[in-house]
């Protein structure tokens, strides 16, 4: 923004106004959600120490040292995260670096910091986090702190950071998931810069503060019960503080009663969903993102997934991550491995509503097969079916194979008869259920569900001319030590029974509870199973006290 040098007293301290309106407290709007990689870097202490005099007014001289020390080793390399934060602490300090250090060194800074700020080679769109951070927020600053600054200039800051947004941002408040492990960070950002410009009267844009709404509401769908979001490693320092700041950024019922619940000791412990709330889950399909939740508790079980290219990242939680990394099967047909022939995913079928949460995504394979893989998640009960489809034109011998990640620290036990495993961190958490092979170990050799320490690996194989595979997987804790059965049904059509190529239907059962799902692999019939008649591609359900099916969904 300003071109002057620092001389003597060339700067002026952040606005109470300012101070105020970001919160500041023992922990620094700018240090709120921290980048894993710099976690136990000394730079975040340096930083933190730091930061404390913007509200004390004090900056000790050592530490006036040793923050001109890492912006010298700093400066030196392209401009990246950890530079970003070092530029933002250094220019939010210099009023206070005029007291402590030679003229000249502060006039060296701020030289350096000017330049960051106008870098052109910082591309928004491979580096959407260092160009907020330098290019928009590091200008805003130093527009705040500089004397002879001129008040013009924030509101063309402004208007760049409503086209930043607009760029960035879906409809929805959803980033590309390529960068989706930096929302938080992006988030923040974004929430300091608008607050900051509001305490300094600058208005932003009506469709900039929606989407920006938008994205406070897929956070707290991110949030997981420890503070941190999925598909991130950033350490979160305050969640209370964090929901403050995002207080201050919207206006909708909602979702300031749900941030308000974070403000409590235990939170959002006994926050409902529907009548409080907005509906937990969400799904973009312009970014490939989608979250599932059984409400707004952090304990409660969560599904994330995210389509990055014809990758897909899977994430699976209750209180603690469970299955967490990238799952994507590999096929062959006739001894011939199978390859992607497009770049995305096509999305099928998308509904959320109080009881389930369903998507389904469509992948053109080599030799004419479409692969299909779908979720059902029963909100309710905690329960995720989740389904790989292969459809091809003519008979052929499929073989199949997917990992699931474990996240850290995941243990499975295996049984000694039967198929089913149990996930545990100490105790059991959940139970995973692979419904399209035997119960019984014994019942076929090709047909294996195995694990390692580093996840579980489902393998199967069919002669016919489509393959279901599928799998249960349990996220209540609650039931992942009770007996657990399951069978393969039979799907009737015209009084006789359908081949398994055309279509499938599993009944499952874990303690008291139990669940129906069927899938058609052809041309949809008018069929039956357990005295249920369908006429749709999907059917899931769950079997009530009197024997009858409760429809979760049923799509056509």
């Amino acid at each position: 923004m300003t071109t002057e040098i620092a001389n003597a007293s060339t700067f002026k301290k952040f606005p109470r106004r300012v101070v105020s309106s970001l919160g500041w407290s023992r922990t620094a709007p700018l240090l709120l959600i921290t980048p894993v990689e710099l976690a136990e870097s000394p730079l975040i202490e340096l930083m933190e120490s730091s930061l404390a005099s913007v509200s004390s007014g004090k900056l000790k001289t050592k530490l006036a040292e040793q923050l001109e020390s890492e912006f010298i080793r700093l400066s030196a390399s392209h401009p990246d995260i950890a530079t970003a934060l070092i530029a933002l602490t250094s220019a939010s300090l210099l009023p206070q670096l005029e007291g402590r250090l030679a003229v000249a060194n502060v006039q060296a800074i701020h030289t350096k910091l000017i330049e960051w700020s106008t870098l052109e080679s910082i591309d928004p769109e491979m580096e959407p986090l260092v160009f907020l951070l330098l290019r928009l927020e590091l200008p805003l600053i130093l527009g705040i702190v500089t004397r002879d600054s001129n008040p013009a200039e924030l509101q063309v800051l402004a208007r760049q950071i409503e086209v930043f947004v607009e760029q960035t941002l879906d409809e929805e408040g959803w980033v590309e998931n390529r960068i989706v492990r930096d929302f938080g960070s992006l988030l923040m950002s974004l929430a300091r810069c608008i607050v900051t410009l509001k305490a300094m009267k600058i208005e932003i844009g009506e469709s900039t503060v929606h989407s920006v709404e938008w994205m406070i509401r897929n956070w707290s769908r991110l949030r997981q019960a420890n503070g941190a979001l999925h598909f991130s490693d950033a350490i979160v320092a305050s969640t209370k503080s964090v929901a403050k700041l995002l207080l201050r950024l919207t206006a909708d019922k909602s979702d300031r009663r749900l941030l308000k619940s974070f403000l409590k000791s235990a939170p959002d412990k006994n926050v409902k969903t529907p009548k409080m709330l907005s509906d937990p889950s969400g799904y973009s399909d312009s970014r490939k993102i989608g979250v599932f939740r059984s409400n707004w508790s952090t304990r409660s079980p969560k599904l994330a997934i995210a389509a990055l290219d014809t990758d897909i990242i899977l994430e699976a939680s209750e209180r603690e991550m469970l299955i967490s990394g990238k799952c994507l099967p590999q096929i062959s047909r006739n001894g011939k491995v199978l390859r992607q022939e497009a770049e995305q995913f096509e999305l099928i079928c998308w509904n959320s509503d109080n009881d389930v949460d369903y998507l389904e995504w469509e992948l053109p394979y080599s030799d004419g097969v479409r692969w299909q893989r779908q979720f059902a998640f029963d909100k309710r009960n905690g329960m995720l079916f989740l389904a790989d489809n292969y459809l091809g034109a003519d008979p052929a011998r499929y073989d199949y194979s997917c990992q699931f990640p474990f996240a850290t620290g995941v243990v499975a036990e295996s049984q000694a008869d039967s198929r089913e495993i149990r996930l545990s961190k100490g105790k059991s958490l959940a139970l995973v259920i692979p419904l399209s092979m035997g119960e019984w170990k014994t019942d076929r050799a090709d047909d294996t569900l195995t694990t390692t320490e580093t996840g579980f690996e489902v393998r199967q194989a069919r002669l016919g001319r489509a393959l279901n595979v599928a799998l249960a997987i349990d996220l209540d804790r609650r039931r992942s030590s009770q007996p657990v059965t399951w069978r393969q049904l039979t799907v009737g059509e015209g009084l006789k029974p359908v081949p398994k190529d055309v279509a499938v239907a599993y009944r499952f059962q874990i303690g008291a509870k139990q669940w129906v799902a069927y899938r058609s692999l052809g041309v949809v019939g008018n069929r039956t199973f357990v005295g249920k008649n369908v006429f749709c591609d999907f059917f899931f359900g769950q079997f009530l006290e009197d024997g009858t099916v409760n429809t979760l969904v049923a799509v056509e």
